[in-house]
């Protein structure tokens, strides 16, 4: 699970991360990892949890993603590696809609007839000030 709230006077994000892949930052092409430590949820009496908070510059993306993406079509061959994933949304000046649309693309072309073995969601987020 994970829990982002995003400030959008500030730019402020407040994370938290129980087990889930990691929540990145894109910021000029590069992508950074955000690190929002939690425990697991379900598997310890007394689980620990650790919001860390960043500040997000306008124009700057978060992107946040289910494990389904990178391990649907492993059997039939036709699995997403991550360094595919990354080339797609780093690329600079396009709008964010047209990153999602280059990642559905991606989903599209690479698992062509293969079976979806697991679900799979994503969250492309953008913040911009207002004008």
């Amino acid at each position: 699970m994970v829990c982002l709230t995003l400030n959008s006077e500030t730019g402020e994000i407040h994370l938290l991360n129980c087990g889930h892949p990691q929540v990145y930052l894109i910021k000029n092409a590069k992508m950074k990892v955000l690190l929002g430590a939690g425990s697991l949820l379900g598997f310890h009496d007394t689980p620990e949890f650790d919001v860390k908070r960043y500040r997000m510059p306008p124009g700057d993306r978060i992107f946040i993603y289910t494990d389904g993406i990178l391990e649907n079509g492993r059997t039939a061959g036709k699995s997403i590696s991550f360094s595919k994933l990354r080339r797609t949304l780093s690329q600079r000046d396009k709008p964010v809609f047209e990153t999602q649309d280059a990642i559905l693309s991606l989903f599209k072309t690479t698992w062509r007839n293969a079976p979806i073995e697991d679900d799979y969601s994503m969250i492309l987020l953008e913040w911009v000030t207002r004008a």
